[in-house]
């Protein structure tokens, strides 16, 4: 089983969603309403803009590697499951048969030994029937 692919690194891959861009923006959104505005508010409100961009950035492209990983764990043990259960059939087909001869060649045995037994009492049995 391979291992997992490696995370992606194109940030537009990571921000296709559409509510990405929303969470950036909602700094900047706010900053009128604390009551400052002008270009003294711009500046922290543009950081803290970027910083919750990196954040959501971060914490999707983390998701995406757990899921990923999530994945690649469950294909392997159903890889382990599938290779076990295949081991398993065949050394059950193996004992199977190997059982099935030995129960054959014991059955043979026994009769075997019951019609030397029958034969014994055959020949007795007819001469104690003729009067």
């Amino acid at each position: 089983m391979a291992a997992p692919a490696p995370p992606r690194t194109r940030v537009v891959e990571v921000l296709a969603d559409a509510g990405t861009w929303r969470l950036a923006v909602l700094p900047l959104a706010v900053a009128p309403l604390s009551g400052f505005a002008g270009p003294a508010v711009l500046l922290p409100a543009v950081g803290a803009a970027v910083l919750v961009l990196v954040a959501v950035v971060r914490a999707r492209r983390a998701a995406a590697d757990r899921a990923r990983l999530h994945r690649w764990g469950t294909d392997l043990l159903a890889a382990a499951h599938a290779r076990l259960d295949a081991e398993l059939a065949r050394r059950t087909a193996v004992r199977t048969t190997a059982a099935a001869a030995r129960l054959d060649a014991a059955l043979a045995r026994c009769r075997a030994e019951a019609g030397a037994e029958l034969a014994l009492l055959t020949p007795a049995r007819e001469a104690a029937d003729v009067p």
